[in-house]
């Protein structure tokens, strides 16, 4: 196992380094808009400005900030779906059924 690997988190005015792992991260804040779309990126889908077909069956998303992050195509079916879930009104959970 590789310790070396480090999770950060980019937010609007400074990066901050956390002490969790990105399967954790995604879990934790799934039904609030994160979600995996490669091997080294949770995104935050309201953070999202277009997103634009790519070869291969990747998408770029590009992000309120000018920022660029690719969606591998191992990602984008879950990725789709999580996007239809939000568009329906989003998760249930036992506070807001």
């Amino acid at each position: 196992m590789n310790t070396s690997k480090k999770t950060f988190a980019c937010l609007d005015h400074e990066v901050l380094r956390l002490e969790i792992r990105l399967q954790d991260l995604e879990n934790a804040y799934f039904e609030l808009g994160f979600i995996r779309v490669n091997k080294s990126t949770v995104l935050n889908v309201y953070k999202i400005d277009s997103l634009k077909p790519e070869l291969n069956m990747r998408v770029m998303a590009l992000l309120d900030n000018g920022e660029k992050i690719q969606i591998n195509r191992s990602y984008k079916a879950r990725f789709n779906t999580f996007l239809n879930t939000m568009n329906q009104g989003g998760f249930q959970n036992e506070d807001n059924q």
